[in-house]
Order: C-alpha cells, then sequence, then structure tokens
C-alpha cells in the first residue's frame, strides 16, 4: 500500500497463496490442513502481474516462492535498520527467475 493524492492508500499488489487453497489450484499440497493453508506463512505479497504469473506458469515451485518471500523480507529488515533502500541486489535474483 502506498499513500493516494486524495489521502488515502492505494493498493499496489495482491495477496496470493503459495500453497493454493482449493484442490486443483497452484501448487496445491494436499497434507497442508486448512489452517495452514490460509496462515500468513503460506502467503506472499506481489503485484497484479506477478500474482497472475506464478498461477499460470508451473515452472513457480513453492521453493521459488518462498524464497522470494524470504529476500524481500530480509531487504526490508535491512530498509529498517538501515534507513536505507534495498532494491537491485534483492530483486534481481527474483527477476531472474521471471
Amino acid at each position: 500500500m502506498g499513500p493516494s493524492s486524495t489521502g488515502g492508500t492505494v493498493l499496489l499488489g495482491v495477496a496470493s497463496h503459495i500453497c493454493a487453497a482449493s484442490p486443483g489450484g497452484p501448487r496445491y499440497d494436499a497434507t497442508m490442513t486448512p489452517a495452514e493453508r490460509s496462515h500468513p506463512d503460506n502467503g506472499i505479497w506481489l503485484c497484479q502481474q506477478c500474482g497472475k504469473l506464478i498461477d499460470s506458469d508451473t515452472k513457480y515451485t513453492v521453493d521459488i516462492l518462498h524464497g522470494w518471500r524470504r529476500k524481500s523480507e530480509d531487504a526490508t529488515v535491512r530498509e529498517i535498520q538501515t534507513g536505507k533502500i534495498v532494491v537491485a541486489a534483492e530483486t534481481a535474483p527474483m527477476l531472474e527467475d521471471m
């Protein structure tokens, strides 16, 4: 989310499941409980285009998506700690996967 010119917020992404919530969905894992499927650990925040892409191309595995999430969260922690934006080095591996 980010600020808008009207003083509200603008939604800049979508919440996506890493393992699908329903049978037949992308990366569905029948061994997961309903609580595990709906838990925040099974989610990743992406732009609209990437959210659609990961659900239509089977090359985006659970491991890849967990890696993206971990790299993004690590970069965010560093940005908060240092006050410096971390983009190029952290996003490059994710973009190479696309």
